[in-house]
């Protein structure tokens, strides 16, 4: 088949897949390109249009500009990434074009209701980001949206690499609940002294410092805690494999928490 993904806003834009072990990307990002990649090694063709840094060929993918996207080239499914797109226009295409908005927000831009209107399909990203978009927007679950998991890299974590007794790790955005483990972590060392914390959180990738300075000052001195914050997708596979629990005290209304995902598969327990 030949599947597009069309882009809109914020942080999808401009990432290519080797940004996933080299800059860093976030999990919304993550997941669009691991899909993709997928689609595209079981033989399909795939174009995402998000303005990449590099427009060409990255694997089995092809990344190009918004300006390429044109609601009339040959398609079989159309993927509107995130949030509703002003350059969709489903009366432009063939009926036969399966339309599907893969939503991973609870809301950014745009009319949610409005923009479900125009698509085949709705998918989310947790039965309760199905339960969110029903009761705020009326989309019906099951005859018009249902969810799928954000994936997990598999072999990235097929590594044998040594558990640290009572290594804990907080691998999410800061102002997610980090202010709530610090409150907390004398408590933990009181009850588990072996107790020792990996922080790798921070905001670069969205190109800003937010208040990093000041979580970064909240830790400063705490006994067995590391705050090493952006850091190489490969080393932070290997603190997640080391770790026996990620902490994840969030204040925030996830929908679904991909860290917490393959925090899962390297065995390191939410």
């Amino acid at each position: 088949m030949i599947i597009h993904l069309l882009c809109n806003d914020g942080s999808p834009i401009g990432v290519i897949p080797q940004d996933i072990n080299d800059r860093g990307v976030g999990g919304a990002e993550l997941s669009m390109m691991t899909l993709m990649e997928k689609l595209g090694e079981r033989g399909h063709e795939v174009i995402v249009f998000n303005n990449p840094r590099i427009v060409g060929a990255h694997g089995n993918v092809m990344y190009l500009r918004l300006d390429a996207y044109n609601n009339r080239i040959p398609r079989d499914v159309i993927i509107i990434y995130r949030s509703p797109n002003k350059r969709f226009h489903p009366d432009h295409m063939p009926t036969e074009v399966k339309k599907i908005w893969w939503s991973t927000d609870q809301f950014t831009v745009g009319n949610y209701a409005e923009f479900a209107k125009k698509v085949d399909y709705v998918v989310t990203i947790s039965p309760y980001h199905t339960k969110y978009h029903h009761r705020n927007y009326g989309i019906e679950p099951g005859k018009k949206m249902n969810h799928i998991d954000l994936g997990v890299r598999l072999e990235d974590y097929d590594q044998d690499i040594e558990k640290v007794e009572g290594r804990m790790i907080f691998c999410s955005i800061p102002d997610r609940g980090l202010h709530v483990l610090h409150a907390a972590w004398p408590l933990i060392k009181r009850d588990a002294p072996q107790a020792s914390l990996v922080i790798t959180a921070d905001y670069t990738l969205w190109g800003a410092s937010a208040n990093i300075g000041k979580h970064r000052l909240d830790w400063a001195g705490a006994d067995d805690v590391r705050y090493v914050g952006n850091i190489k997708r490969k080393l932070l596979v290997q603190e997640q494999l080391k770790a026996e629990i990620m902490s994840y005290p969030s204040v925030y209304e996830e929908l679904f928490c991909i860290s917490s995902a393959e925090c899962s598969v390297a065995g390191a327990l939410p």
